[in-house]
């Protein structure tokens, strides 16, 4: 279970630091895929920097607690997207609800539960073999 679950902290981590780097080469074809548009070089250098730092923070600290098996990395991801989660309802509230901004907080949720997941059992200390004293039969 343990290495499953670094599987899929490592996955998510690899996707998420792909999309922050694909906004640091190609801002507006990227925020198009995501509902944004760059006004002029300060959009794009907005889009370049802030989607960036996002994403590859976010991956970086999957990454991070999958291959070093640091439950307190996953604490910046889970806060990414819990930050992020909470301001789509914040826009649900003030602009109403609307059908495209279902997936993007399945992800957010998906990736906070993922972190939570992760954190608790990365921070279990895994039973090493010969710490186990075998049981004689009776």
């Amino acid at each position: 279970m343990r290495n499953l679950l670094r599987i899929l902290l490592g996955l998510a981590g690899l996707f998420f630091t792909y999309l922050g780097l694909a906004f640091l080469f190609a801002p507006e074809q990227q925020g198009a895929s995501l509902g944004l548009a760059a006004a002029g070089s300060l959009g794009r250098s907005t889009l370049r920097a802030d989607m960036t730092a996002f994403f590859v923070l976010a991956g970086g600290g999957f990454l991070y607690a999958a291959i070093r098996q640091r439950a307190l990395a996953l604490a910046v991801p889970m806060a990414l997207f819990g930050i992020a989660f909470f301001g789509r309802l914040v826009g649900i509230l003030a602009d109403g609800a609307t059908h495209d901004v279902l997936l993007p907080m399945t992800v957010e949720a998906l990736m906070v539960a993922l972190g939570a997941f992760g954190a608790a059992w990365l921070a279990r200390k895994p039973v090493k073999p010969e710490a186990v004293e075998p049981v004689e039969p009776l």
